[in-house]
């Protein structure tokens, strides 16, 4: 998963659809938990930004797809930052998880 950029300041819903490494299907997600983690990059100025399960929008699990919003106080920063969303299933045996950079860029004016 890659997000090219997001702009500094304003709201964006991050629509993240989850599928299996080898048959590409998606997963059926209901019942799991999520956690959203934004770091800015070794060497850049920035904030942390969690989001924890009850952040996410879960109306779409079953057909693998779970939606996070990142308020334009998230994105205030300019920045370039590591990504992982992580993903426990009911059974806590599996836990899924993706590592991805973005960037926080100024607004063209």
């Amino acid at each position: 998963m890659e997000i090219k950029a997001l702009i500094q300041g304003e709201q964006k819903i991050l629509k993240m659809t989850i599928t299996d490494n080898i048959t590409k299907e998606v997963i059926n997600l209901t019942g799991c938990t999520y956690a959203f983690r934004m770091k800015p990059k070794s060497g850049y100025s920035g904030t942390t930004i969690d989001k924890l399960d009850t952040d996410f929008d879960k109306s779409e699990e079953a057909t693998g797809i779970v939606k996070v919003t990142l308020l334009s106080t998230d994105l205030s920063i300019v920045s370039s930052y590591d990504c992982q969303l992580k993903i426990t299933f009911p059974n806590a045996e599996i836990d899924k998880s993706k590592v991805f950079t973005t960037n926080v860029v100024s607004p063209i004016i």
